[in-house]
């Protein structure tokens, strides 16, 4: 399992749930915007993912590939204050979608809501944004730092976790576009299953890297189970995009428990 240790303060939040304090969970919807984010897609073994997503199934390629996605982002105006975040997570099919057309790009069926975004792993720099999250989506968070800078003509993040560093990724610059309004579905584990929250916003400043895009694994063992999910940087090349978006503005809804997940 992607997990990394908690802080005392985390295990301590989680074990006062249900004792009748007061929660901080925001009924509407949970606002952000410039939001700066860099996310990779990695081609990984189809088989090894699915026995960690616990009653879903990941959108396999031709080849029987998953796509799994490494996600770091620097929240400067947000619901839960300023704060960074990390993810780990696979495209899966939703239970109750119709089926996926054969031949048709993966990001249509994304955007049109027919697939999600399932967390395997959530980290949070600041407890404050953490048990927010928490409270919020009933989500599983483990404490991370992360580093933006700037290196030659690339974007690069350092992700680290306690015990080590997890991954370091860099997306190169290049043309830069924006997106009007898309919408997204994004499923987070949680203690009993996965609960499904919607997005909906657009990016400003992106660039889209197909061959710009580097990995350099840490020596965490989180790192090393991404090598068994079969992510086998920098030896060989296994990654299907990078971007970088300096300003990402959304909303995302509140959270429902997703049924066939336990």
């Amino acid at each position: 399992m992607f997990q990394a240790a908690q802080s005392p303060d985390a295990v301590e939040s989680q074990e006062h749930r249900g004792t009748g304090q007061a929660s901080n969970r925001q009924e509407g919807p949970v606002l952000h915007s410039g939001t700066l984010m860099m996310v990779a897609g990695f081609r990984v073994k189809a088989e090894p993912v699915a026995a960690l997503l616990e009653g879903l199934q990941p959108v396999r390629s031709l080849r029987g590939h998953a796509l799994l996605l490494l996600t770091a982002s620097r929240h400067r105006k947000h619901s839960f204050g300023e704060f960074d975040e990390a993810t780990i997570s696979v495209l899966v099919r939703q239970p109750d979608a119709p089926p996926v057309k054969l031949f048709r790009p993966w990001w249509v069926d994304l955007f049109s809501g027919q697939l999600a975004v399932a967390s395997l792993w959530h980290g949070a720099s600041t407890e404050e944004a953490a048990q927010r999250l928490r409270e919020q989506w009933q989500m599983e968070i483990a404490p991370a730092t992360l580093s933006f800078y700037r290196r030659a003509n690339s974007r690069v993040v350092e992700v680290n976790v306690p015990g080590g560093q997890l991954f370091t990724l860099s997306v190169m610059s290049g043309r830069q576009f924006s997106l009007g309004r898309q919408k997204l579905c994004m499923l987070n584990r949680s203690s009993s299953g996965f609960s499904r929250a919607r997005w909906a916003g657009g990016w400003h400043d992106a660039c889209l890297s197909l061959r710009g895009t580097q990995l350099t694994l840490g020596g965490h063992p989180m790192a090393k189970r991404l090598l068994a999910l079969g992510i086998d940087a920098p030896r060989t090349w296994t990654h299907v995009f990078g971007a970088c978006i300096d300003a990402l503005d959304g909303m995302m809804g509140v959270a429902e428990h997703l049924p066939g997940t336990v």
